[in-house]
């Protein structure tokens, strides 16, 4: 059965969404971003023939209230976050599936050692930075020359709104980010409740420009703290290379590893039918 609320938290309201049967454990979907709600994601509402799945806007974004103190701009609020809307939502035994942003949150969260997660998909990761920075300006370079010189130098000079920067910007969306043009209508929602404060401030001015508080991040050696089990995924020509994910794989005992070879950094949505598959296998597994 399908329920939308909100949740009122000391900083405001988080608004969630959950819908499917309680057969196997709910799943929680956590967004990236920071601040890109989750409606790019509600395509994994497929899974509910088999179990709930609770989708939430992470304050600050889409259909939650908006943080006006940039002190709580954090990771540590969102992990916390996290932790008391399991409580309110009484998902006392779930998994966790996190993509891109939500990949940092699911392993800050997880190396706080929470009860009762039976099991974590890491979908785009970006544990490292510096590795995902990597991937990004090999990306830019890549790109039909002189496109990727364009963005940087129009970047730089401040000429965002050019009709060459902008073809640059769609040419490297449609190639490395979601391969799918015109864009789906879940993505379209998400840049329309955009919490760009938030990401501006936590991670930068787009994807392959990190100048905030996250710009050092790493954690990559902290993963083999965790124990559930864990499948990594990613797109062969995402943000996150198949390399990095396989080093990723590699730091917890029996994760998983599955590249879609035809995807960016939206592979549930570009290979649906497969990555839906994909993750029902998984999941039931881990019940």
């Amino acid at each position: 059965m399908d329920m939308e609320g909100n949740i009122e938290f000391r900083w405001g309201k988080v608004w969630y969404y959950k819908t499917g049967k309680p057969k196997g454990l709910p799943l929680l979907v956590l967004h990236g971003g920071p601040g890109y709600p989750s409606d790019y994601l509600r395509n994994l509402e497929q899974l509910g023939s088999e179990r709930e799945v609770i989708f939430y806007d992470q304050s600050g974004c889409g259909r939650s209230g908006r943080l006006s103190d940039p002190s709580l701009w954090t990771v540590e609020h969102f992990v916390q976050e996290l932790e008391e809307l399991r409580i309110k939502l009484k998902l006392d035994d779930c998994h966790l599936l996190g993509h891109s942003w939500g990949t940092i949150l699911a392993a800050e969260y997880l190396y706080t050692k929470p009860l009762g997660v039976s099991s974590i998909v890491f979908a785009s990761p970006c544990i490292s930075i510096p590795l995902w920075l990597e991937t990004t300006s090999r990306h830019l370079a890549e790109l039909p020359q002189p496109l990727g010189k364009i963005i940087l130098k129009y970047e730089a000079d401040g000429k965002i709104n050019s009709p060459e920067y902008k073809h640059a910007q769609h040419l490297y969306h449609i190639t490395y980010e979601c391969r799918i043009d015109p864009a789906p209508d879940g993505v379209k929602a998400a840049n329309a409740g955009f919490g760009a404060g938030i990401y501006r401030h936590m991670w930068g001015p787009n994807e392959y420009t990190i100048t905030g508080s996250l710009k050092n991040y790493d954690s990559s050696m902290r993963l083999r703290e965790i124990t559930q089990p864990a499948l990594f995924t990613c797109g062969k020509f995402d943000s996150v290379s198949p390399q990095a994910a396989a080093y990723y794989q590699s730091q917890i005992p029996h994760a998983q590893l599955k590249v879609f070879e035809n995807s960016s950094h939206m592979a549930h949505l570009e290979e649906e039918f497969l990555y839906i598959k994909i993750l029902r296998q998984f999941l039931a597994q881990n019940d």
